[in-house]
């Protein structure tokens, strides 16, 4: 087997009925098989065979992911030693700013959110560690697509799009590059509305021997990162917090 051998059809449609389960919460035969285009008896297959390996569990003819999914995804985030270093960084930031801020990484050519800490204070986005997001949808993602090689830039916009996350998310090509010029300039990234209306968000790549690694995002509603005072706070901050990380980075092997 290699990369042109099709892919299997059976693993496929099973992935599909898990996203089904995922977007939609517990669903019998019926649901899924209504939802995929498929005959209830095949959906029945497919419901039981998930079942087997623990990352479904049926109760009263429904069924519903388990919590196998989440250990799974923690071990992999434990792993990730971009998340061992920053995570006391990330968690300080929040403590210093009261506002909600993540770590995010680039995979398949889009962000996925690794840590999120925010205070009682914080906006509430319902950010979790998992979370997937356009690139270009909002600061953080921007500042990671900047950093990439002008042809991985090109591939990830012809592959995914520009798609509009609100009526403000810039969805025209040369719009963005000019931004994300300006970005690799300034070494940061502000916006707001882009991602959610209301809510303004700060990015700053953690780069390591030229690579983007990720990202530290800042979040608050618009018109407090509206204020360039404090942006230019938050930035020093941001700044100082992306150091430290790329110091433990590069010397915790």
């Amino acid at each position: 087997m290699n990369e042109s051998t099709p892919p299997m059809q059976s693993v496929e449609r099973a992935f599909e009925v898990v996203e089904t389960l995922r977007d939609n919460g517990p669903a019998g035969p019926s649901r899924i098989a209504e939802e995929l285009g498929m005959p209830k008896s095949t959906a029945y297959v497919y419901l039981r065979s998930l079942r087997e390996t623990g990352f479904v569990i049926g109760e009263d003819g429904q069924y519903r992911l388990s919590y196998m999914f989440l250990n799974t995804g923690s071990r992999i985030k434990h792993r990730q030693r971009i998340f061992q270093v920053a995570r006391g960084d990330i968690s300080r930031l929040a403590n210093e700013t009261g506002e909600s801020v993540t770590l995010s990484i680039e995979e398949a050519g889009r962000t996925i959110v690794l840590q999120e800490e925010s205070k009682e204070e914080s906006i509430d986005l319902g950010l979790y560690s998992g979370m997937s997001a356009p690139l270009h949808s909002q600061a953080a993602g921007k500042t990671i697509l900047a950093e990439l090689p002008p042809s991985r830039i090109t591939d990830i916009i012809d592959s995914h799009g520009l798609t509009a996350a609100t009526t403000h998310t810039i969805t025209d090509e040369k719009r963005l590059r000019d931004q994300l010029e300006t970005i690799r300039e300034t070494g940061y990234a502000v916006d707001w509305d882009q991602h959610v209306v209301g809510v303004g968000t700060m990015g700053v790549p953690i780069v390591v021997e030229g690579e983007p690694i990720g990202a530290i995002g800042i979040a608050c509603p618009t018109e407090r990162m509206k204020d360039e005072d404090y942006q230019e706070d938050l930035l020093k901050l941001a700044r100082e917090c992306t150091e430290s990380i790329t110091v433990s980075y590069q010397y915790s092997r």
